[in-house]
């Protein structure tokens, strides 16, 4: 078993040929040496790829298969692929959270979860919530570390709920939020500057602070009026919630009602002091990294050249492209990070490797 390194369709038939030509001709034995790289390839197999440079820098990793038992890394220098199939993985629901190096798992069979770093391949167990977790988000306070382990958010997008607990405890306290409208849920969550902050469906911004062991303060910061941010002619835009290390951004992908084209991007920063939408018309020296359903964001200040500046890079429900938009001229690239994956099961996740 080989790792895959987005070779040609042609190359893979060419190397399955040899091998197993190279099988013939041993008479099915395989040597010794040859037997210890066959181990060797199956531990890099069933592994995610490993950090090469002295820093980390963002990775798209994508779920795909029938039961998305596969995993394909994404390198954005390199423009290379590795599918795999981690071993830490099988048999699991793989979700996002806030912190792009750890990621929740969940057994498709106990349903139990846990934290899982894809670096390190530490774990941390997590309580069960008595609901099911495939439309939550999952907010972490801080990363877990030592005896600092912070607290675990898991919201329910469908009934507004919010549990929560300290890294280590046992079950989770709940809370129910009322939302203005009927059909408002909480689409987006970061943390920043200590609190958790949430946006709803409706573009509402709360703030919400764990002030005691079962006790939540939640304050409404801002309406979900966007008229005054957007043209007038524009009503279809989804949007996103980023932390960009001191800031707290808003993200407006613009659309066509008609084909559902993006059209242009627009950032505006929050100003908590007078709890007001500020217009960004450059990132500076920063790239945003954007899911398809929003969940899931990165920013980082990319030191390499093959990493665009002033740029966003986001993906699309229901399609294998990446795409990029340049803020300074507002023109938009085709990514193809991997041919191979179906894109009507396939997820795209941001991480840190």
């Amino acid at each position: 078993m080989e790792e895959i390194e987005g070779k040609s369709e042609i190359e893979r038939l060419r190397m399955n040929c040899e091998t197993s030509h190279r099988e013939r001709l041993n008479g099915g034995m395989v040597r010794k040496r040859d037997r210890h790289n066959s181990m060797e390839a199956c531990r890099c197999y069933s592994r995610p790829p490993r950090r090469t440079a002295n820093h980390s820098h963002p990775w798209l990793l994508i779920c795909h298969g029938q039961e998305r038992q596969r995993q394909t890394f994404y390198d954005l220098l390199e423009d290379r692929y590795y599918t795999k199939i981690v071993a830490d993985m099988r048999n699991k629901y793989c979700y996002s959270t806030n912190i792009s190096e750890w990621l929740v798992l969940e057994d498709k069979d106990s349903l139990e979860c846990q934290l899982w770093n894809i670096n390190s391949s530490c774990t941390v167990k997590i309580p069960s919530s008595g609901e099911d977790v495939t439309n939550c988000m999952f907010i972490l306070s801080s990363p877990p570390q030592g005896d600092t382990n912070g607290h675990i958010m898991l919201i329910d997008r469908d009934k507004n709920i919010l549990q929560f607990c300290a890294l280590g405890e046992d079950a989770f306290q709940q809370r129910t939020i009322g939302l203005q409208n009927h059909d408002e849920r909480f689409d987006y969550g970061v943390v920043f500057k200590g609190a958790i902050y949430l946006m709803t469906s409706y573009c509402t911004l709360f703030e919400v602070k764990i002030v005691a062991a079962s006790s939540l303060q939640v304050t409404e910061l801002t309406s979900g009026d966007l008229s005054n941010l957007r043209p007038p002619w524009i009503y279809s835009f989804q949007h996103y919630l980023v932390e960009s290390n001191d800031e707290l951004l808003l993200v407006l992908r613009l659309m066509s009602v008609v084909t559902r084209k993006t059209l242009n991007f627009l950032v505006f920063r929050m100003n908590l002091s007078q709890r007001v939408w500020e217009r960004v018309k450059s990132l500076g020296e920063k790239t945003l990294f954007l899911s398809a359903d929003g969940t899931n964001t990165l920013s980082f200040p990319p030191s390499d050249p093959r990493m665009k500046k002033n740029s966003i890079y986001y993906a699309l429900g229901k399609q294998r492209s990446l795409y990029l938009f340049d803020m300074e001229d507002h023109s938009i690239s085709i990514l193809l990070p991997c041919p191979i994956v179906n894109r009507r099961s396939s997820e795209f996740k941001w991480i840190m490797i």
